[in-house]
């Protein structure tokens, strides 16, 4: 078997939908010979690493660590070109991965998306999570300018909504795996506005956030 496309990384401390967001990236319509899951964790969950290891992936112990060091363990453990990331609460549409096997080009180092919200128990709620609402396609100085000038940080919003190419990611992780950080979203996207060669937003909603009493905990 060669080495997958796409590398799902799921890296957080909190259990109650860790299944619920893995079983999403399972049950993906891209095959699954083109994807791995990898997930960092400070608890075993046997149904959780039952599904996972039926499946091609990756389940790593680690402590209890800052959001940083889960995150870039898991890049770190990446055999992908492209890095999806996803919250453990938080859940993909079951399309997404085909649509970013169509979408990662050469030159593309960032691709966001929107996001929908949903309540705990799934449910789809009418709220506006950072949208922006047209495509951009981000390549010179000036773009980037412009795009930020108009949606602030909300290209960078959620990390369920970014994917990087790897060696934008493995630049990411020596950053994080070092620094205390409370908003790792924003951060990839300033390093993607740094450093990468094309961005692009897509106003699809390609994931969905849930909101819940222990979303920032």
């Amino acid at each position: 078997m060669g080495r997958p496309f796409i590398s799902v990384v799921t890296a957080y401390s909190r259990r109650e939908f860790l299944k619920y967001a893995v079983k999403s990236v399972i049950n993906q319509t891209l095959d699954k010979s083109l994807y791995e899951i990898i997930v960092v964790k400070n608890f075993r969950d046997p149904e959780v690493d039952h599904a996972v290891k039926s499946n091609r992936s990756k389940i790593i112990e680690a402590g209890d660590e800052p959001v940083g060091k889960y995150l870039a363990t898991g890049i770190n453990e990446s055999e992908g070109e492209v890095i999806a990331f996803l919250d453990d609460d938080d859940i993909f549409h079951s399309r997404k991965l085909e649509r970013l096997f169509k979408v990662f080009n050469y030159d593309l180092d960032y691709y966001h998306h929107n996001l929908i919200a949903i309540n705990e128990l799934g449910d789809i709620l009418p709220l506006d999570i950072d949208r922006v609402n047209e495509y951009l396609r981000l390549v010179s100085i000036n773009d980037r300018i412009k795009a930020v000038k108009m949606y602030g940080f909300k290209c960078g919003s959620g990390m369920s909504a970014i994917v990087v190419r790897n060696r934008l990611a493995i630049m990411l992780s020596k950053y994080i795996m070092h620094h205390v950080i409370d908003a790792p979203d924003f951060i990839t996207y300033a390093f993607a506005l740094d450093y990468g060669k094309v961005l692009i937003h897509e106003p699809h909603g390609l994931a969905f956030y849930r909101i819940h009493g222990k979303k920032y905990q």
